[in-house]
């Protein structure tokens, strides 16, 4: 059996994470939101994207630092679904959107 004090620190425990879940959870929702939104209004055609690690894209393997150019943004249902990326060597190969966001970054736009 617990005794009275170890109760009632376990409980307060839990109760002060059952705080910070509640009131972190939201901000730190709406900051993924917003970072993906600004990621996606940023990437448009003509874009340049850097690889940021090795990542395959269809039949091509890209090596980090590779770069590519964005010739065609697709969206569905309002949010950005795939892009169409130009190799370098001429090339199209369409990646979805949580691949660019994942291995490459906005070089520019």
């Amino acid at each position: 059996m617990l005794s009275a004090r170890l109760r009632s620190t376990a409980f307060g425990l839990m109760a002060g994470i059952a705080a910070a879940l509640v009131l972190t959870g939201p901000v730190a929702f709406a900051g993924d939101a917003e970072v993906r939104a600004r990621t996606s209004a940023e990437i448009s055609v003509g874009a340049q994207l850097e690889a940021l690690q090795d990542v395959t894209l269809g039949q091509a393997e890209l090596v980090k630092g590779s770069k590519v150019n964005v010739v065609k943004v697709l969206h569905r249902k309002g949010n950005l679904a795939s892009i169409d990326v130009e190799l370098a060597d001429g090339h199209v190969a369409r990646a979805p959107a949580t691949t660019i966001r994942t291995f490459f970054r906005l070089i520019t736009n």
